[in-house]
This record gives structure tokens, C-alpha cells and sequence, in this order.
């Protein structure tokens, strides 16, 4: 068929090269391309300048996960201006054992219309600074299933129109203060299943806008601050800290009378239950009084 590649099908605005070997984007697609897809191939890196040079600049879907990707050059992606989508999961190395580290600062740069990057499982550990200088109109990014050590605060921070942060199954042991800031349109985060023992009491400074906090099973996590943390998210309407390891002790004191008060909507309530002391191992946080939790301290 006319001005489609031999490895493609193409079907209107939407061009279908998934599933071919291929090791290179193939030459010769269409320019009304929209739709391009080119997972489950066998592509390796992504040199400077060298997509533009194939990819139509019309296309706003690129659909690059489950290859071989180990090497994206800084402007690796330059010149795809009005990409909307890009979905590069499952890409790692496998020849060498040496997946994507981090992400070159200035790897999206003039991506200005990029909405929702897909980033999952890409064996990320860290993010530079300037990882994702350019995307001015992220709304939601994915980085679950990576190697983060930390928030990525800094590369995070310029984020201004980013609604959902997903983040679990990451290595992150600690939120420090303004762990998230700059993110002030921030809706959704999730911070589930990672290795959280610690939370700063201003982790969550700055995030104004947030609505729906994560923080179930992180099998690591006992206590949170004896200051309270939640009353610092003014806009926080659905809250889930099942399946952690609680500490049922005094410093959960302010967390309890916290749920007693508060109107946020506590997912799987009956489900937060203590670890420690023996003594309360597998009683619900609710089943517990207030008055024996917070036994010898101060009112609120």
C-alpha cells in the first residue's frame, strides 16, 4: 500500500510497527502519522536528533515500551513537538545487564505539549536535576516499578502542571521535608509499596492541591510523626495506609485522634492494624481508644 513502510500497517492517521524485530525506526512513515506504534521490538538506543528524523512531527502517540532501549541521548527525542503521549516501558538492557541509569538532563527538552509519560519499569535509580526540563504540560507521570533510592525532588520540581505522581514499588526509604515541592497541582500520589520507614512532619509542605494520597505496604513503615502530618494537605480527601507494619504505641497518637476528626476518607479502614506491641499484633488502629494511645500525653 501506498506510503506505508513493508513493516507496518497503517490505518488512517495511525501507523502499526509493532511486534516486527525491528531494530530501527523504519524509513518512509506517513506525515499525517498521529498514532505511532513500535513496541515489542528489538530497538536499542535513541541517538541525538535520530527520531525526529523518522517520525513525522504531526505524531501524538509513540508507543516505544517493551524494546531494548539501554541509551537515550540528551535531545534524543528532539523535534516531536507536538507529542502528547509517550509510553517507553519495559526498556532495559539485556546483553550488557546495564539498564537506563538515569534520564540525560534535557531528554524531553521541546516536548511542550507531552501530557503522560509512561516510564515504568525502566530501571531508573536516579533523575537529574533538569530529567524533565521542557515537559511545561505534564499532567501525569509514571516511574513505578523503577530503582529510586529518593524523591526525585529537584528533577520533580518543575513540574508546575503535573495532577498524578505514580511512584510505587520504587526503592525510597525516607520522605524528607518538601519532599514534593513545587508541585502545586499535584492530585494524586502514590508511594505504595516501597521501602518508607521515615516521613519528615513537613513532607508534604507545598502540595496544595493534593486529593489522593497513597501509602499502603510499605512494610517498613511503623510510625509517622508525633506532630500529625495529614493536617498540613488542605485539600486531602482519600487517604490509604493499609498493610504497614504500624507501631501501635505513642507516637501514632496524633494520627489516631487525626482519624477520629477528620472528614478524609480513610480507604480500607478496618484493614490498618498493629504490628507492635505483641501484645496488639493484628488489632485494628480504630478498635484501639483513643485515650489508651495517647496515655500520659498533653492534649491537643
Amino acid at each position: 500500500s501506498g506510503g506505508c513502510p513493508l513493516q507496518c500497517r497503517c490505518y488512517g492517521s495511525i501507523v502499526d510497527c509493532a511486534d516486527r524485530s525491528l531494530k530501527s525506526v523504519p524509513v518512509g512513515i506517513p506525515p499525517s502519522t498521529e498514532r505511532l506504534h513500535l513496541q515489542n521490538n528489538m530497538i536499542t538506543n535513541i541517538p541525538e536528533g535520530s527520531l525526529s528524523a523518522d517520525i513525522p512531527a504531526a505524531t501524538e502517540r509513540l508507543y516505544l515500551n517493551n524494546n531494548q532501549i539501554s541509551n537515550v541521548q540528551p535531545n534524543g527525542f528532539v523535534g516531536l513537538a507536538a507529542l502528547e503521549f509517550l509510553h517507553l516501558e519495559n526498556n532495559k538492557i539485556t546483553d550488557e545487564g546495564n539498564p537506563i541509569r538515569a534520564l540525560p538532563a534535557g531528554t524531553f527538552y521541546g516536548f511542550s505539549n507531552l501530557k503522560d509519560l509512561f516510564a515504568r519499569r525502566i530501571g531508573l535509580t536516579e533523575l537529574q536535576t533538569n530529567s524533565f526540563f521542557g515537559l511545561d504540560s505534564l499532567e501525569t507521570l509514571y516511574l513505578e516499578y523503577n530503582e529510586l533510592t529518593t524523591i526525585p525532588t529537584m528533577a520533580l520540581q518543575n513540574l508546575r502542571n503535573l495532577k498524578k505522581l505514580y511512584l510505587r514499588d520504587n526503592k525510597v526509604t525516607e520522605l524528607p521535608q518538601k519532599a514534593f515541592f513545587g508541585l502545586d497541582s499535584l492530585e494524586l500520589l502514590d508511594l505504595r509499596y516501597m521501602l518508607l520507614s521515615t516521613i519528615h512532619d513537613m513532607a508534604f509542605e507545598g502540595v496544595k492541591s493534593l486529593m489522593s494520597l497513597l501509602l499502603a505496604g510499605n512494610e517498613r513503615l511503623q510510625s509517622l510523626p508525633q506532630g500529625g502530618i495529614f493536617e498540613d494537605i488542605p485539600s486531602l480527601q482519600s487517604l490509604t495506609l493499609q498493610e504497614n507494619p504500624w507501631s501501635c504505641e505513642a507516637p501514632l497518637c496524633s494520627l489516631r485522634r487525626w482519624m477520629d476528626t477528620s472528614e478524609v476518607r480513610i480507604e480500607a479502614r478496618d484493614r490498618i492494624a498493629c504490628y507492635m506491641p505483641e501484645s496488639l499484633r493484628g488489632q485494628t488502629l480504630d478498635s484501639l481508644s483513643t485515650a489508651s494511645l495517647c496515655q500520659g500525653l498533653p492534649s491537643p
